[in-house]
């Protein structure tokens, strides 16, 4: 056990602080969460500036590597191919199980915490002689969930340039997601008759954007408003701690 340690232990180490570095489509770098729930920042900046994940996961694989190669016999050394296969295999195997982990988390969750955004929602409109005069909002949803979901859209966007842009549509803008369904959702100015419901916060004959959404705001039958978000960025702490009484 002791022979088998010393020459598999620091390519298992290395394997999971390179996959703790790395953000995956179904999480953000494990390395980011950890470093969140004791209190230290991954980015030096926010979500920008120095990643220091990233920083902290190189500066522990090379003191492994020193560490090995200075009190570990060569003998039980694993290197070329054959370290290359072991750490492949590893980092394989702790993506598939934390892949497993998360879709279980989300499928369990028992309200509209099981939809997730497929990608970044595409937003696009212009205002004019205050009236929109162009509108587009694309977005596709996936339900991981076993069961139906029902909501309402939110047409409600933030912008520091103006202000809040808070949308209605004469339509009624409801929508059912059947078990493990996606649909791509496109809402457009003519199609579903979208309008200001309040004027947006600056003087300005002219205002055009086009950019991404990080989340999607969804309503539910009782009127509780969920933020809908990629899977990377959903709260997994919370949804796995809800299925895990929801198993029991």
């Amino acid at each position: 056990m002791r022979n088998l340690t010393l020459k598999y232990g620091p390519t298992v180490l290395i394997s999971f602080l390179f996959y703790a570095i790395t953000s995956t489509r179904h999480s953000r770098a494990l390395g980011d969460i950890i470093l969140e729930s004791v209190g230290i920042p991954p980015w030096t900046d926010g979500t920008s500036g120095l990643h220091l994940t990233l920083v902290f996961g190189l500066i522990m694989i090379g003191v492994i590597f020193i560490t090995r190669n200075k009190f570990i016999d060569e003998n039980y050394h694993l290197k070329g191919f054959k370290h290359f296969i072991v750490f492949v295999v590893i980092v394989s195997c702790i993506y598939f199980a934390h892949s497993g982990i998360v879709t279980m988390a989300i499928s369990s969750a028992d309200d509209l915490n099981s939809i997730v955004l497929v990608d970044d929602a595409q937003l696009s409109y212009k205002y004019k002689d205050e009236e929109l005069s162009e509108f587009k909002l694309e977005f596709e949803l996936k339900n991981y969930s076993n069961s139906s979901r029902e909501f309402q859209l939110e047409l409600n966007f933030p912008d520091t340039r103006i202000g809040n842009i808070n949308l209605v549509s004469e339509n009624d803008l409801r929508y059912a997601l059947e078990a493990k369904e996606s649909r791509l959702i496109i809402i457009k100015l003519n199609k579903d008759n979208i309008s200001l419901k309040t004027e947006i916060d600056i003087e300005s004959s002219f205002v055009s954007a086009e950019r991404q959404l990080e989340n999607i705001v969804l309503v539910d039958r009782n009127g509780i408003k969920y933020n809908i978000k990629t899977m990377p960025y959903t709260d997994i702490t919370l949804l796995w701690n809800e299925s895990r009484n929801n198993i029991r």
